[in-house]
């Protein structure tokens, strides 16, 4: 288990027992939603960190998927099946570990 991170803060759970964990899986989708949230450059630590996607890239949808396998790439026993543009935010349906899941990440420039 890990810790919970809810909109790039620690989630407390109450005054006595300090942080929220997650477990396994729910620590991925974490893991995942802040790589591709974050633009590939921006985090100095690491230059390869997040994803290369930029919001005049058409069609849209087929380039977030691409640069969301791209971004997560080492990312073991996670597989990118799909990405779907709504308005402002992009939804990734992924494989992990023969489950199925979804992120939703909001990113500021899609047009």
């Amino acid at each position: 288990m890990t810790d919970l991170i809810i909109n790039g803060d620690y989630a407390t759970a109450d005054q006595d027992s300090g942080l929220q964990t997650v477990e396994h899986i729910p620590r991925i989708l974490q893991d995942v939603t802040m790589h591709l949230g974050i633009k590939r450059g921006k985090f100095y630590p690491n230059k390869d960190y997040g994803t290369a996607l930029q919001g005049d890239m058409r069609p849209l949808a087929q380039y977030a998927l691409a640069c969301a396998r791209q971004a997560l790439y080492d990312f073991d026993g996670v597989y990118v099946k799909n990405a779907v543009q709504n308005e402002d935010t992009i939804t990734y349906y992924l494989v992990i570990n023969n489950e199925e899941r979804q992120v939703s990440v909001k990113y500021e420039d899609l047009r």
